[in-house]
């Protein structure tokens, strides 16, 4: 076995099982890095086990087309000699280096990396490392079920985004050491998938890997993490799967389960022609990313909209309450001009009272009684 260090590269579409299956190469001993991204309730509460310096590298490159994760866009967009990427080349391999100058053996993980490979690729080529690649895949219903759930995208979309990354990460990977991992086989069998994979990627583990195995199964996976499953009928079953969706992933199926050969000259073939029918639609792409970004605006202002009517109706309650509070002041502040203009007329009636002639007369008889009943005492 090779004694360089060795970067694994997990590639797949988003919502395909990257994550747990970049958590089970932690339980093997294969090193994510402490820069992870945290986990995010309601979207991976398990965590994503993705480098955080890599993520931000790769929104950023996704940028430069003005795309994000969920735009369409052509297989091999992004060539390799792009001059745009040129600042970008040195800082990924950096990063790279530094990553493997700390760990002997280091997973990245990212699905954008699928849709990126091409630059990554050459990065890699830079390094001094063995690069080996983990393509994990998934029922593309399944897939398109979590994301139409999560965010509301149109099922057809999904499926070619799925297309999409598989693609690249199957095209740009050829001629390298790479093993393709289905998600609902391996939450069925992890054990044995982790052995399969630490097999085909030449790892090789140590007294600790079975314990840190077992704990993974036992601890870290669960049903909660697969909130769907569908088999390939189901798939075929579905009005908006292009009919390349369903052979690509029926033939990925049988490769993860060693049932084909990845790198065999029909699989070659199938690859070129999903290839060349994914193209064709390219040239509708740019409009069906426009129109979702529209669609996101309008659900936003939407939501804004809900949010303000929302507000108005407590501030219009609000100013019910201090209208009545308004009304009740006042009616207290009428009550104590009253009160005030009352002890006034009073103050004002005694005062009368002493100046009076009455007054004065019978001040000797008030005196005379002040005597008397202190006499008595």
């Amino acid at each position: 076995m090779s004694d360089r260090k060795k970067l694994i590269v997990v590639l797949g579409m988003h919502r395909s099982g990257t994550s747990v299956i970049a958590r089970g190469l932690k339980a093997m001993g294969v090193d994510l890095g402490e820069n992870l991204l945290p986990a995010m309730a309601e979207v991976n509460e398990r965590g994503f086990w993705e480098d955080q310096d890599f993520l931000a590298l790769n929104v950023e490159l996704m940028a430069l087309s003005g795309l994000d994760w969920y735009d369409n866009c052509p297989a091999g967009r992004f060539q390799a000699d792009d001059t745009r990427l040129e600042p970008y080349r040195s800082r990924a391999v950096q990063l790279v280096e530094d990553r493997l100058a700390i760990y002997p053996s280091f997973a990245v993980k990212d699905p954008r990396m699928a849709v990126l490979l091409p630059f990554w690729r050459a990065v890699f080529e830079q390094v001094e490392c063995d690069v080996v690649y983990l393509i994990a895949i998934r029922n593309p219903r399944s897939v398109v079920d979590s994301i139409v759930r999560r965010d509301g995208f149109g099922a057809v979309k999904i499926y070619y985004l799925w297309l999409e990354h598989v693609l690249s990460s199957l095209l740009v990977t050829s001629g390298y050491p790479r093993v393709v991992v289905d998600y609902d086989v391996f939450m069925a069998e992890p054990i044995r998938q982790l052995e399969r994979i630490g097999y085909a990627i030449s790892f090789e583990m140590s007294p600790d890997s079975a314990r840190e195995m077992d704990e993974f199964k036992d601890d870290f996976l669960s049903v909660e993490l697969r909130h769907s499953r569908y088999g390939i009928d189901d798939l075929g079953n579905d009005p908006a799967a292009p009919p390349d969706v369903i052979e690509l992933y029926s033939s990925l199926l049988n490769v993860a389960t060693e049932l084909r050969p990845i790198d065999s000259q029909s699989m070659a073939s199938l690859l070129d022609r999903c290839r060349r029918e994914y193209l064709k639609m390219a040239f509708l792409f740019p409009y069906i990313n426009e129109l979702e970004r529209r669609l996101r605006r309008l659900k936003n202002e939407g939501g804004a909209q809900a949010e303000i009517l929302a507000l108005e109706q407590t501030l219009q309650e609000q100013r019910k309450w201090c209208f009545t509070l308004g009304k009740t002041n006042a009616a207290l502040s009428t009550s104590i001009v009253a009160s005030e203009n009352q002890n006034q007329a009073l103050l004002q009636h005694l005062a009368q009272m002493e100046t009076s002639a009455t007054w004065r007369f019978t001040a000797l008889l008030r005196r005379l009684m002040n005597w008397v009943r202190s006499d008595s005492l």
